[in-house]
C-alpha cells in the first residue's frame, strides 16, 4: 500500500533538513517516512533513473513514490523511501575486515548487475536524453557536445569540441591521438558515473554481536547520516582509462573455446546465488566429474596391476622370465612414471587438464591392451616403461581438476573418492581375473593374454567417455568433442562453478597458466613443504609397493589355489575403500588432516608388527586375517597426505608441480617396494614385513614434522599480522593478499 504522499507545503515545512547549507539541492526528512530533494537543479530525470534501476535491475536502490512540481517556481520535488542508515564514508574507519568485506561484496554485486544489463544503440543518459556531466553540459545542450552519441567516435568528438572552448590547440592535437588510440572499441555498459564512498548508504541490521549489513547506491548531497537520495545521473557510457581496470573491458573475439588453462581475473566473485542451487551443483558433480576421475583411475590401477595376477598363471613360463624379471618390469614401469611425472605436468599446464588426461588414457590403453602380443622379455620390459610413461600425470591431472570444482572443505572426501577408484581396481582386478581365468583356452588365447585384453579394452572406453562427456573448464564445460546436448552444465550452473571455489579459497582468483621448465626448477628449489609431503608418499607407499603385486603369490603358498587367491587378496582392497571414506570424512568435519594421516600410520604400524610376529604360524586362517587387517590400511594416508598439500598450496603452479611430486613419491616408494619381498625371503617373507613395520614407524615421524612445520607457519603468520581466516580488505575495499591460515 502506497503511503500518504506529503504536501508541497508540508515539504517546506519540514525542519530536518538532510543537506548541507552549501549544497545545490535541499534534501529534508518528512515523517520519518520519505526523503524529499527539491531545488531548482533538480530533475525529474533522476527520479526516471531510479525506477529505472527498481524495475530493471537487482541494484538496491530507494523507492520512488513521486515526483511533484511547484507550479509558482517550476522547482521538482523528488518524494523518495526514507533509509536510516550512514554514508559508507563514515562507518568505514569502524568496521572490521570481515565486514568490510561483506560489504564491498554487496557493492561489487550491485555494480555487476548494473554493468550487465542489455546497453542501447547509444551513449548518453536514460531515455537517449543529453549527458548530464560537467564535461559536456551547455545550457542549449548541443547534441554535438552533449549527446546522445551514437558511435564512441562521436563521444571523443563531443568531448574535443567542449574542450576546445578552454583549452590550447596543443593540448587537444596530443589528447585527440591518446583517444584515437585507447578510447576505441570497448564495449558500452550501463554505469553509475562518479560514484564515490559518500554516495553509498550502508544500513545496519543483526544484533550488535553479529551485524549485518544493507547497501544501498544513491548520490549524496547532505550529512552521512540519515540520507536517502536518488542518482543524479544514469548514463550509457563507454570504459576508459579513467574508470577502474576491472572495468576496463575491450572486445575480444570469443569464437575460439577455452582449453581449460584460463587468465587470471582482476577481482573476486560474489556469492549470488542460494545454497540449495549449490547443493544441487555439487551433487550433479559428485555424480559426473567426481566418477568419471574414479573410472580413470581405476582403468589406470587395472593395466597396472593386472600382471600380478597374471604371475599365478603359465605368464612367467609363457613369456620365459621369471619373478625378478617381472620386478624389474614393473620396476621400469614406476621409474617411468617418476621420469616422466613432472614433464607431463608441465605439458598440462599449457593444454589444459581435460584434454591431457584424454590423451594418456587413449595412449596407455592400447599399450595396455598391447601387452596380450609381448611372447619375450625385451617385448615385456617396453611394455611395462610404456605404460608406465602413459601413466605418467593422470592422478595429478585428476586432482586439479578435483580442486578446481571443488572448496577446501569438500577436497579431503573427494580426493579419497578418486582413490577409491584405485583402491576398488585393485579388488575388483583380483575378481575379475578370478572370472577371466576360468575361461578355456580353447580359443588359442591364454588366460594371461585374455587378461590383457578384456582390461586394455576397457580403459580404451574410459577413454571415448571422457571425449564425450569430460568438461573443458569450470567456465567452458562443453565436452572435447563439442557436442552440446552431452553438455553436463547450463549457464547459471557455470556462473556458480566459477565462483564459488574463489570465495571458499581467493588464493584460487590466480588460474593455473603455462609453467616453463626454468619455473618448475624454481618451484623444486624453493617450495620446501611439497618435499615433505612427497616424503610421506614415498615412505607409507613403499610397503604398498611390495604387497599390491605379492599379496596374491603370499596367499596362494598358504595353500590355496591360483583363481582363490586372486579373490582372497581383492578382500583388503575393499578394506582399504572402507577405511580411505572414513577417515576422510572425519577429516573434512574436523579439519584436521595431519593428525588423521597420522592415525593412519599408527593403524599400520600396529598390524605390520603384529604379521611380523605371525608369520611362522601353522594357522592359516588367522595369518590371511592379519594380513588382510595391514593391506587394508596400506595406502589410506595417500589421498589424505595429497589433499592436505592441495589446501594449503597458494600458487596453482605451486600445487600443480607439487602434486606430480607427490604422486612421483607414491611410485617412488611403489618402485621401491618391489624389493621388499626377494625369492630369497619366501615363503613367509619375514625380512619384508620387518621392512614395512620399520617404514610405517618413519612415516609417523614424518607426518609429526610436517604438522609441526604447519603449526609453526600459523603462528609466525599470527606475529607478522600476515595470517587471515578469509579474505581480508584493504583500507579502499580492494582484496588484500594475505596468507591464509594452514590446516593442521
Amino acid at each position: 500500500m502506497t503511503p500518504r504522499i506529503p504536501t508541497i507545503a508540508e515539504i517546506r515545512a519540514s525542519t530536518e533538513v538532510l543537506s548541507p547549507t552549501d549544497a545545490s539541492a535541499t534534501v529534508v526528512n518528512v515523517g520519518k517516512k520519505f526523503a524529499v530533494k527539491f531545488g531548482h537543479t533538480v530533475s525529474p530525470d533522476e527520479a526516471e533513473a531510479l525506477k529505472f534501476l527498481s524495475s530493471n535491475s537487482k541494484v538496491p536502490v530507494p523507492e520512488v513514490y513521486a515526483t511533484l512540481v511547484e507550479p509558482e517556481t517550476g522547482i521538482t520535488f523528488i518524494v523518495v523511501e526514507y533509509i536510516n542508515a550512514k554514508s559508507l564514508a563514515d562507518l568505514w574507519p569502524s568496521l572490521e575486515a570481515s565486514n568490510k568485506l561483506e560489504i564491498t561484496n554487496q557493492l561489487r554485486a550491485a555494480l555487476q548487475d548494473l554493468r550487465s544489463l542489455e546497453p542501447p544503440s547509444y551513449l548518453g543518459s536514460l531515455h537517449r536524453r543529453p549527458l548530464t556531466d560537467g564535461v559536456f553540459w551547455i545550457p542549449d545542450q548541443n547534441p554535438v557536445t552533449s549527446g546522445p552519441f551514437n558511435t564512441e567516435e562521436d563521444l571523443n568528438e563531443g568531448i574535443l569540441k567542449r574542450l576546445a572552448e578552454t583549452e590550447p590547440q596543443a593540448h587537444l592535437k596530443l589528447l585527440r591521438t591518446l583517444m584515437s588510440a585507447i578510447l576505441c572499441n570497448h564495449r558500452v555498459k550501463f554505469t553509475r558515473g562518479d560514484l564515490q564512498p559518500k554516495d553509498i548508504l550502508v544500513k545496519t541490521t543483526g544484533s550488535d554481536e553479529s551485524p549485518r549489513y544493507e547497501v544501498w547506491v544513491i548520490n549524496h548531497q547532505g550529512p552521512p547520516e540519515n540520507l536517502c537520495l536518488t542518482p543524479q545521473s544514469i548514463v550509457f557510457q563507454p570504459l576508459t582509462m579513467a574508470t577502474m581496470a576491472s572495468q576496463h573491458e575491450p572486445q575480444a573475439d570469443t569464437s575460439t573455446a577455452k582449453t581449460g588453462v584460463e587468465e587470471s581475473q582482476s577481482e573476486l566473485p560474489i556469492c549470488d546465488w542460494t545454497e540449495k542451487a549449490e547443493v544441487k551443483l555439487r551433487t550433479k558433480i559428485d555424480f559426473t566429474i567426481l566418477p568419471m576421475l574414479m573410472l580413470g583411475l581405476f582403468a589406470l590401477q587395472l593395466d597396472r596391476g593386472n600382471v600380478g595376477y597374471a604371475m599365478t598363471t603359465s605368464f612367467t613360463e609363457d613369456l620365459g622370465i621369471n619373478n625378478d624379471n617381472v620386478n624389474t618390469g614393473n620396476q621400469l614401469m614406476l621409474a617411468a612414471v617418476v621420469i616422466f611425472e613432472i614433464p607431463f605436468n608441465m605439458v598440462l599446464s599449457k593444454i589444459g587438464p581435460a584434454l591431457w588426461l584424454i590423451v594418456q588414457i587413449l595412449a596407455w590403453g592400447t599399450i595396455a591392451t598391447a601387452q596380450a602380443a609381448v611372447h619375450n622379455k625385451p617385448g615385456f620390459y617396453a611394455t611395462r616403461f610404456l605404460l608406465g610413461m602413459w601413466e605418467a600425470g593422470y592422478l595429478a591431472a585428476a586432482l586439479t581438476i578435483l580442486a578446481s570444482f571443488y572448496t577446501r572443505k569438500e577436497m579431503a572426501m573427494r580426493t579419497t573418492l578418486v582413490y577409491v577408484g584405485n583402491y576398488c581396481s585393485a579388488g575388483v582386478s583380483g575378481l575379475l581375473a578370478g572370472l577371466i581365468f576360468r575361461i578355456p583356452e580353447t580359443s588359442g588365447l591364454k588366460k594371461w593374454q585374455w587378461l590383457f585384453i578384456i582390461d586394455g579394452l576397457f580403459t580404451l572406453v574410459v577413454g571415448f567417455v571422457f571425449i564425450l562427456i569430460m568438461p573443458r573448464s569450470t567456465t567452458n564445460t562443453l565436452p572435447l568433442a563439442g557436442l552440446k546436448w552431452f553438455d553436463l552444465f547450463n549457464a547459471e550452473e557455470r556462473d556458480i562453478l566459477a565462483k564459488r571455489v574463489i570465495i571458499d579459497d581467493p588464493r584460487k582468483h590466480v588460474k593455473l597458466s603455462g609453467i616453463s621448465p626454468k619455473t618448475a626448477l624454481r618451484i623444486l628449489l624453493t617450495s620446501f613443504p611439497m618435499w615433505g609431503h612427497f616424503g610421506i608418499n614415498v615412505i607409507s607407499i613403499t610397503p604398498k609397493g611390495g604387497l599390491v603385486f605379492y599379496t596374491p603369490t603370499i596367499i596362494k603358498n598358504l595353500g590355496f589355489g591360483a583363481s582363490t587367491a586372486s579373490f582372497l587378496a581383492a578382500v583388503s582392497n575393499f578394506g582399504v575403500c572402507i577405511l580411505a571414506i572414513l577417515v576422510s570424512w572425519v577429516s573434512d568435519k574436523t579439519l584436521y588432516r595431519g593428525p588423521l594421516c597420522l592415525l593412519c600410520g599408527v593403524y599400520s604400524l600396529v598390524f605390520s608388527g603384529v604379521q611380523f610376529a605371525v608369520v611362522g604360524s601353522s594357522d592359516v586362517w588367522m595369518k590371511y586375517a592379519i594380513l588382510t587387517l595391514l593391506g587394508s590400511g596400506v595406502a589410506v594416508s595417500q589421498s589424505l597426505n595429497d589433499a592436505w598439500f592441495s589446501i594449503n598450496t597458494e600458487d596453482p603452479q605451486v600445487r600443480c608441480i607439487g602434486l606430480a611430486l607427490a604422486v612421483a613419491g607414491s611410485n617412488v616408494g611403489g618402485l621401491a617396494g618391489q624389493n621388499i619381498f626377494v625369492k630369497s625371503d619366501a615363503p613367509y617373507y619375514r625380512n619384508g614385513f620387518l621392512k614395512i613395520l620399520c617404514l610405517y614407524a618413519a612415516s609417523i615421524v614424518l607426518v609429526a614434522g610436517m604438522i609441526f612445520y604447519y603449526w609453526n607457519d600459523n603462528r609466525r603468520m599470527e606475529k607478522s599480522g600476515e595470517l587471515e581466516e578469509a579474505a581480508g580488505t584493504d583500507g579502499s575495499g580492494g582484496v588484500k593478499k594475505r596468507r591464509v591460515k594452514n590446516q593442521l
